[in-house]
């Protein structure tokens, strides 16, 4: 989950998040416990250490080090986020390397998409393989106002991020 571009995440999907968390949470309690019993008997085993390391390195990635690190590496640096006037929860983060990530929350479900713009004029063109409910595939730029062409979804406000 913590992958940019999974695609869409449901309120229904949390009943498998959660049964899966009931077996990976004891899990890991259980090899932290046996792992630290072990090495408090023996003082020479690093093997023990190494997977007590690569085990606290996998827990501080999983809350949410990895989604930054993915960003940082796979996106680049952000140059614009542009939000929706009427939602919020609603935007679209437009990268130096050409890529775009979106962001939106409707009634049960959460949906990401990735892909790349392009910017020519005074136009903004994104290119996504999925339809979205949120975003539109053109916008014409208006001042700091990104507007859709086709008018199904609504108007974003351009922030520019340093």
């Amino acid at each position: 989950m913590n992958i940019s571009g999974y695609g869409e995440i449901c309120d229904q999907d949390g009943e498998i998040i959660f049964i899966s968390f009931l077996i990976f949470i004891p899990a890991c309690i259980i090899f932290l416990i046996r792992n630290l019993m072990k090495l408090s008997k023996n003082k020479k085993s690093k093997n023990r250490k190494t997977a007590l390391l690569i085990f606290f390195s996998f827990i501080i990635l999983s809350f949410g080090g990895l989604n930054k690190l993915i960003f940082l590496t796979w996106f680049g640096k952000l140059n614009y986020q542009a939000r929706s006037i009427t939602n919020d929860m609603v935007f679209i983060n437009l990268y130096n390397t050409g890529k775009f990530y979106s962001e939106g929350y409707f009634s049960s479900c959460y949906e990401e998409i990735t892909g790349t713009y392009r910017i020519s004029a005074d136009t903004l063109r994104l290119e996504y393989e999925k339809e979205s409910d949120f975003i539109s595939k053109n916008y014409i730029l208006d001042g700091r106002l990104l507007i859709n062409f086709d008018e199904k979804i609504d108007v974003l406000s351009i922030k520019i991020d340093d």
